[in-house]
């Protein structure tokens, strides 16, 4: 008897609310960075890695993961989820040891990414591109597998999954960058110091008696 189903599972992954989740998800990416300036994006500490390089390595990620869920092409597993969304976003968001980008990360960047415009453009259309092959079923929910550098083997379901938590974690890793670098915008932290002082004045007024 065959343990493993090479069909479509629709019932373990509902598709429209993926990609309701996969554009939430592109979207708090480009929040967080649509003020950012060229020269911020490239600021870094020694031995650390730049908000460019972290948004670049997002996309050779999201880039990787479509190519090969697109090919349908990996070893079958006997089951449809190798590590499921729990185990990935502790394992990947949660788990703080190692740097940011590893040094074979390091090696693939090209500094493709310079400026919000031009990451927004390589991000949404590969972002896009995943959601039509979802749509259009170039992408089916089976149990192929392929090899992560670090996790292993992790079937269709477990790119997916893994492709927003992914994210996530680097976007962790952008806030870090901008709270540590040093030579981060004089002119920006100016702006966040006013805004913290207006938020204290603000809470305090508030909780003065008669509001006095």
């Amino acid at each position: 008897m065959t343990l493993f189903n090479s069909n479509p599972i629709l019932f373990l992954m509902n598709i429209p609310q993926y990609v309701a989740d996969l554009h939430a998800n592109s979207q708090a990416a480009l929040e967080l960075i649509r003020h950012y300036t060229p020269a911020q994006l490239a600021a870094k500490n020694a031995g650390e890695c730049s908000v460019a390089e972290l948004l670049e390595h997002i996309c050779i990620s999201d880039r990787r993961t479509l190519d090969f869920l697109t090919s349908q092409s990996g070893s079958v597993a006997e089951v449809s989820e190798l590590h499921g969304d729990e185990k990935l976003r502790r394992v990947v968001v949660e788990y703080k040891g190692g740097p940011k980008i590893t040094a074979i990360e390091l090696q693939e960047l090209t500094g493709a990414v310079t400026d919000v415009p031009g990451f927004r453009e390589l991000f949404l259309r590969q972002r896009l591109q995943l959601q039509q092959a979802l749509e259009g079923g170039h992408i089916a929910l089976t149990n192929h597998t392929y090899p992560h550098l670090y996790l292993g083997a992790m079937t269709v379901t477990d790119w997916l999954r893994y492709l927003l938590h992914h994210t996530n974690r680097h976007l962790g890793d952008i806030r870090d960058v901008v709270l540590t670098v040093k030579t981060w915008d004089p002119a920006r932290e100016a702006e966040l110091t006013a805004a913290r002082q207006q938020a204290e004045k603000n809470r305090d007024n508030s909780t003065a008696p008669n509001g006095q």
